[in-house]
């Protein structure tokens, strides 16, 4: 046994070892408590001392929201400083499927609490507003990993405002700008068109894009743990800056009544399409120009993009007659020809080598100027010959041929001519009446212009002058001239050739003629170029030229693609001319000699061009017309479906005139058409056509689709007669 002194040795060598056991734990705990608290430190000093901004930033992200503040895009006026295209506000619909996908609890007050689906609220709510399924909504958002979907955007504000009052998390309402046109598809292909995002994607609304858009700001908020905006006086605002305007050189009455005129020829002449250009021979201002069809910016529809180009610029075409302005321009400043010098038209038939030239009306030996007025090609290819290769070249480069001119307008082509050291036998012949070449409208006009102007080519443009916000100028363009081609008395003398076209007994021009208006023009017929080979039965008609003959204010060309029946650009395109300079001559007299011509302006300024009402029903047509200033008088007082009208579309009469009307009622449902009682249904849309002969009693068979450009009688074994329309 151990003693007892032993025992509490044992106990003392035991209460050492753990007084040593728990120190050196206490110890450890001590050490684990000064590390921790040395970590807790060490990553507060990172926190708010290193990563401060970094987590400043993101509280930022918690706390604010940036609300941008769209600037105003700047307006488009004419040159009479009239609105034609603005900004109006849009409102545009989106969602966030992430917010719809989870339940929210809804208060009504302290005591109950209910929770509402607020995707199904939302779905609801775009079913009544769009008529959007909601079950599709629905598999939409369930299925989306995005936090934001467009549902609608650029919708009318007047019409949608309501939505803005509608509060539902998830739902996204934003107030956006969005481009109105004034004048719908008046000048349509000039002004362009923006995108969704009120961008220019087109025409000067594209090229001018930076000077309209302007610079977007915005304003930060701060939100509270519920999403909710609070109001602070401390967060920045950095306000949008609007964009500038800009005023063109257009004038939207003429530039209306030039695609009104166009249009008409388009129809009336079956053809496929048409270009117009006009401008201010002495500054190179483009006064109107416009193609047909075209399109409404408002309204746009898939099958517009063939309307949205503006062949004016954008499109070549082998000029044809009207190129032997530039011809006879360079021989009388050349001297090789005067305009009267007898020469040979070989009654209007030449072969060279492998080459034959012919006319389309034949004449022998005759002056220069009756050449030019009777249009012979033979006389004309035999001027051009005359010319050194180089010289010819020369100057159809100098009119602009083979060049971009520079127009302000996106899309501008320079054409294409042969070099000269490519010319062939051939070339400077054909090239003599305008074959051989690719040339634009704009080009041609211009060349025309550069007579009109004695000899000096000028800057085509369409931008007058750039405003700012305020509306102060801070641009005006300046009237630029390229080049003198030719001298003054060269310009004279073939100005008083183009007159004989217009004036003259045999002049093909004819009916370009205006009482109390000089016009100096040429007219123009060629043939088209299909799959490699010119084809019979496709031809532009054209006709360009100036007014007043004597000190001339406008220039102008008319081209039609493709008329059917009498093609020659004498008896389709010459026609337009003539009613546009007519119309523009009685809005804007300052461009006549009003000398020789008070009377003329006097019979014109109060006239209103007839409209064409057949195929619509009378008591809509009343109202029309009353609008514009006429009135029906039709021979029934039954409404019905209007089958001929007098004066017919097109015509000029005087205010409060009447426009006598057949009408197609019950009243007179048993009356059937007999052979001369057939309507005149060309230039209808099919479905207005059919109505009016169904109405009749008339059998219809049908050709193609879209506008009717020819119709005849037909005699069927089955049927007995028919009407048979043609369209496209």
């Amino acid at each position: 046994m151990k003693s007892e002194e032993e025992i509490i040795d044992q106990a003392n060598e035991f209460e050492s070892k753990e007084k040593k056991r728990k120190f050196r734990r206490f110890t450890l705990i001590i050490i684990l408590l000064v590390i921790g608290f040395i970590i807790v430190l060490v990553k507060l000093f990172i926190l708010q001392i290193l990563d401060t901004e970094k987590y400043q930033i993101q509280a930022k992200k918690q706390q604010e929201s940036k609300i941008v503040l769209h600037a105003e895009r700047g307006n488009i006026y004419d040159r009479e400083h009239r609105l034609l295209s603005s900004s109006i506000y849009s409102i545009s619909i989106a969602i966030d499927p992430n917010e719809l996908n989870k339940p929210r609890e809804k208060t009504d007050n302290k005591k109950n609490k209910d929770t509402i689906d607020y995707k199904i609220k939302v779905c609801s709510i775009l079913e009544n507003a769009f008529g959007l399924p909601a079950d599709s909504m629905r598999k939409k958002i369930d299925s989306s990993k995005s936090s934001f979907i467009w549902i609608m955007r650029g919708l009318p504000y007047n019409k949608y405002s309501y939505l803005e009052t509608i509060n539902c998390r998830g739902l996204i309402k934003i107030k956006e700008p969005k481009r109105n046109y004034l004048y719908g598809p008046i000048a349509s292909q000039i002004i362009g068109l923006t995108n969704i995002d009120n961008k220019g994607i087109m025409g000067l609304e594209q090229k001018f894009d930076d000077v309209l858009s302007g610079r977007s700001g915005y304003m930060l908020v701060n939100r509270d743990a519920f999403g909710r905006i609070v109001s602070s006086a401390d967060l920045p605002v950095i306000p949008a800056v609007n964009g500038n305007s800009i005023v063109l050189t257009i004038d939207i009455l003429l530039q209306n009544i030039l695609e009104h005129e166009l249009r008409l020829g388009v129809v009336n002449s079956g053809a496929v399409s048409g270009t117009a250009i006009a401008m201010n021979p002495a500054t190179g201002e483009i006064l109107a120009m416009a193609s047909y069809p075209n399109f409404d910016p408002n309204n746009i529809k898939t099958a517009d993009t063939v309307g949205m180009k503006l062949r004016a610029i954008t499109d070549v075409y082998e000029p044809g007659s009207t190129f032997k302005l530039i011809t006879a321009s360079a021989a009388i400043e050349e001297k090789i020809v005067s305009p009267g010098d007898t020469l040979d038209g070989c009654d209007g038939y030449l072969k060279i080598q492998d080459y034959e030239i012919r006319d389309a009306h034949p004449i022998g030996k005759v002056p220069f100027a009756e050449a030019m007025e009777r249009s012979s090609n033979v006389i004309f290819s035999t001027v051009a010959n005359k010319m050194k290769d180089y010289q010819f070249y020369k100057y159809v480069r100098d009119f602009g041929f083979g060049i971009t001119l520079g127009i302000d307008f996106p899309g501008e082509v320079p054409g294409r001519i042969k070099k000269p050291e490519k010319f062939d036998p051939g070339t400077k012949r054909f090239l003599g009446f305008g074959y051989g070449i690719m040339a634009t409208p704009l080009q041609v006009v211009s060349a025309y212009s550069t007579v009109a102007n004695g000899g000096i080519l000028m800057k085509p443009y369409l931008v007058e002058s750039i405003l700012d916000k305020d509306g102060n100028e801070i641009y005006q363009s300046k009237h630029e001239k390229i080049r003198q081609v030719v001298s003054k008395e060269t310009c004279d003398t073939v100005t008083s050739m183009l007159r004989r076209v217009v004036e003259g007994k045999n002049g093909t021009g004819k009916r370009a003629k205006l009482e109390g208006l000089s016009i100096a023009g040429k007219t123009g017929t060629s043939k088209q170029v299909i799959e490699g080979r010119y084809m019979g039965g496709h031809y532009y008609a054209s006709f360009a030229g100036f007014f007043p003959a004597e000190s001339p204010k406008v220039t102008m060309l008319i081209i039609l693609d493709r008329p059917q029946g009498d093609y020659f650009g004498g008896e389709t395109a010459a026609p337009i001319f003539s009613k546009i300079a007519a119309r523009w001559a009685a809005v804007n007299p300052t461009i006549l000699n009003l000398d020789n011509s008070k009377d003329y302006v006097i019979k014109q300024k109060d006239t209103i061009i007839v409209p064409n009402i057949i195929g619509m029903m009378s008591q809509d047509a009343q109202k029309y017309l009353k609008k514009i200033g006429l009135i029906l008088k039709s021979n029934d007082d039954a409404d019905g479906i209007i089958l001929m009208q007098n004066p017919k579309a097109g015509n000029f009469i005087a205010k409060n005139q009447e426009v006598k009307v057949e009408v197609y009622s019950d009243s007179n449902k048993g009356n059937k058409a007999s052979h001369a009682e057939y309507p005149d249904v060309k230039g209808l849309s099919l479905r207005r056509a059919i109505n009016i002969l169904h109405a009749k009693g008339i059998k219809v068979k049908i050709h193609g689709r879209g506008i009717v450009y020819t119709q005849r009688i037909q005699r069927s074994q089955k049927d007995g007669l028919l009407m048979e329309l043609f369209c496209k």
